[in-house]
C-alpha cells in the first residue's frame, strides 16, 4: 500500500488495485499460507481473492503433496481452505 501526499491530504492506494484479478491470483499464490491467513484482513478485494479454492488447494498441495490433497480433497459445501485449517490444527495439536 502507497500512501499520496496531495497539498497536506494523504491517500492511501492499493497497487493490486490497478492490477486485473486473475494477475493478483499469481501473486498469491507465491505466499505462504501464514500470510495468504493473513491477507484478507488488508481490505475487501484482498478478502474475495484469497477466498479463490485452486489458491488454497495449491498451498495444501505444497504443504503436504499430492497423495494427501488426493485423499483429503475437499465434500459437499467445504472449500480447500477448510481443508486446510483442519489439517493444520491436526498438525498443530499432534492428532
Amino acid at each position: 500500500m502507497r500512501i499520496l501526499d496531495f497539498g497536506g491530504r494523504s491517500i492511501k492506494e492499493d497497487m493490486m488495485d490497478a492490477l486485473p484479478a486473475e494477475l493478483c491470483l499469481k501473486i498469491f499464490h507465491l505466499l505462504d499460507h501464514q500470510s495468504l491467513a493473513s491477507a484478507p484482513q488488508v481490505c475487501r478485494k484482498w478478502r474475495t481473492l484469497t477466498s479463490d479454492d485452486e489458491l488454497w488447494r495449491k498451498v495444501f498441495n505444497d504443504r503436504w503433496g499430492a497423495d494427501a490433497a488426493a485423499f483429503y480433497a475437499p465434500e459437499g459445501a467445504r472449500s480447500w481452505k477448510d481443508v486446510f485449517v483442519a489439517q493444520d490444527r491436526c498438525d498443530r495439536y499432534g492428532l
